[in-house]
């Protein structure tokens, strides 16, 4: 894999700011292009990555430690893929240093509990622009410091049982297909700026 060789050959040289796009994942070419995995960016493991940017590539599916070479990590982008699937622990290793996160345009249709859940410290979450119809019981478990979820232009009719969000400050819902809040309200209130414009509210 050739991407796995760049890393390696360039192991150890700091690089704090890391954009690499458009040649990585399963959609890219017909020669059958894998993910990556948690062996991908093992050669980057003492390079002082601060943020990753893998936008407009191909990844189809976060497999489990697809980023656990990262030790300084606090923002990565991966907008603009073809993310249908989120791994269990796919975020393993980031846990004390991810600030925000970037997963808008892919093509989540759900939120599982376990999604986040290690991902203690994260402060934004940006799921915009993803086919989100169902949000699990307990999606957003283990978010306690998450202040900012953008939802805007999924296909959410309604917010369901999620965990409790104690820190969040704004939730951007705006673009779905909810007609109601009533059952959801705890999610609404814990939040300073809500918006819910262009929906099918009815009450």
């Amino acid at each position: 894999q050739k991407t796995k060789q760049f890393f390696n050959a360039i192991q150890g040289t700091p690089i704090h700011h890391l954009k690499y796009g458009g040649i990585i994942g399963k959609g890219f070419s017909h020669n059958n292009t894998p993910d990556p995995d948690r062996s991908t960016f093992q050669g980057l493991g003492n390079s002082l990555v601060v943020t990753l940017d893998l936008s407009n590539n191909w990844i189809f599916a976060l497999e489990s430690g697809v980023f656990s070479a990262f030790k300084d990590l606090t923002f990565i982008n991966v907008s603009k893929n073809k993310i249908n699937q989120i791994k269990i622990n796919a975020f393993s290793g980031l846990q004390r240093h991810l600030k925000e996160l970037d997963l808008s345009s892919n093509l989540l249709g759900e939120i599982f509990a376990h999604t986040f859940s290690s991902l203690t410290e994260l402060l934004l979450l940006d799921l915009s622009y993803n086919h989100i119809g169902k949000l699990g019981n307990n999606a957003f478990e283990g978010l306690p410091n998450l202040r900012h979820l953008y939802l805007t232009g999924n296909s959410l009719r309604q917010l369901g049982s999620v965990a409790s969000l104690p820190s969040l400050n704004t939730l951007w819902l705006q673009d779905n297909r909810l007609n109601s809040i009533s059952a959801d309200i705890s999610l609404v209130m814990n939040s300073t700026v809500v918006d819910l414009s262009d929906n099918r509210l009815t009450n």
